[in-house]
């Protein structure tokens, strides 16, 4: 798949015409639905009507304007739906700092691995299983410990209140 050449001028360095105002009309979608909320409610069956919709019209010549709505509204509705809780995840631990630090760095070097037309479906399944044990590796080796360390730290008293406790006295 080639990229478009012709973006139009530059609306800062860096950033094309055309893509900034397609990235410009997303976010103004999404401010839109969270603006009008109390119309459109975020609930469970309108976010499947919003997948439905992105299957249906994946090849369809307007399909951008179907993405203009249905990617804002699943945007809000990920970002409000109660979280589905994995058993198996609640034993591991919060692995969701490790998983932000580690999924671009891993992602860019699958990409130096296996080359640039790898695909999104690809690179996330080869990616996604060595991030989650990075970030598994991280919770466990690094982030649980250095906790523990925060709250035992915390636990004693600083040499600054021990000094002005024998001040006082």
């Amino acid at each position: 798949m080639a990229l478009a050449t012709n973006q139009g001028g530059k609306i800062f360095p860096g950033v094309p015409l055309f893509s900034g105002v397609k990235m410009s009309l997303f976010f103004l979608c999404g401010a839109g639905l969270w603006i009008y909320r109390h119309v459109v409610r975020v609930n469970g069956w309108l976010a499947l009507l919003s997948v439905m919709s992105l299957i249906v019209f994946a090849d369809a010549s307007y399909k951008q304007y179907v993405l203009f709505l249905t990617l804002p509204y699943l945007a809000i509705y990920l970002a409000l739906a109660k979280p589905v809780r994995i058993p198996v995840l609640g034993r591991i631990g919060d692995i969701s700092y490790g998983t932000y630090l580690c999924a671009f760095p891993v992602q860019q070097m699958v990409v130096a691995t296996f080359g640039r037309e790898i695909g999104p479906l690809k690179l996330t399944a080869i990616a996604t299983p060595i991030t989650l044990i990075l970030a598994i590796l991280s919770w466990v080796y690094i982030e649980k410990p250095a906790l523990g360390l925060r709250q035992r730290v915390s636990e004693r008293p600083s040499a600054r209140s021990v000094a002005v406790h024998h001040t006082a006295a």
